[in-house]
């Protein structure tokens, strides 16, 4: 593996291991983390980019979790991004 592919690729396999465990909560703090180190410092987008990418799957059984994840999470946005993945 490139050297320079190695952060990205350890950010979206942290976020697909809970995500395919489905550790939900945990899942969601990483996210919400990333998210806010993003808003305060651009140069962390590309760490919050990478571990969204890990909701780009396709999985019937996971995507039916995702979907009862975001019914049960209504206020919270994190869920509601792979349930759209999901559901297009």
């Amino acid at each position: 593996m490139l050297t320079s592919a190695a952060a990205p690729v350890s950010v979206l396999t942290e976020a697909r291991d809970l995500l395919r465990a489905g550790r939900f909560t945990e899942l969601a703090a990483l996210v919400d983390t990333r998210q806010h180190a993003a808003a305060e410092s651009p140069a962390k987008a590309n760490i919050l980019d990478w571990t969204l990418h890990a909701f780009r799957l396709d999985d019937g059984v996971l995507q039916a979790q995702i979907e009862a994840w975001a019914k049960s999470q209504p206020n919270s946005w994190v869920p509601l991004f792979p349930a759209a993945f999901s559901m297009s």
